[in-house]
């Protein structure tokens, strides 16, 4: 389920799930909480990054959080978090792009123009 938020062609065994939390609150009205699954890059230099290229990871970049429509009368929220990758030979900071499938997902273009 997870990969339909992902951008395409993002490989989901690169990450795995470090945390899950629903927090129960009613003041999120209409909603009566939050779903929010963490995930998290391996360690496992992306197939992006040239062949022979000498990387390693140093840390992570910000958080992505990912909002959707509610799950359950909650309201669901993705976060991942990317690695960030460093050139051993020259210094560089590498990375790979990441834009999540449904960034508007409240507003989406077909949405917009509809209600226009």
């Amino acid at each position: 389920m997870l990969a339909l938020y992902l951008p395409d062609g993002t490989d989901i065994s690169r990450y795995k799930q470090i945390d899950a939390r629903v927090t129960l609150d009613d003041s999120l009205s209409p909603y009566i909480g939050r779903v929010e699954i963490v995930i998290e890059e391996q360690n496992i230099v992306p197939p992006d990054i040239p062949p022979g290229t000498r990387v390693e990871s140093k840390g992570f970049y910000e958080p992505v959080s990912i909002y959707d429509f509610p799950l359950r009368n909650k309201l669901a929220e993705l976060v991942v978090r990317r690695r960030r990758w460093i050139d051993k030979d020259t210094g560089e900071s590498l990375h790979v792009p990441f834009a999540p499938k449904h960034s508007e997902a409240f507003s989406s273009r077909e949405l917009i123009d509809f209600l226009k």
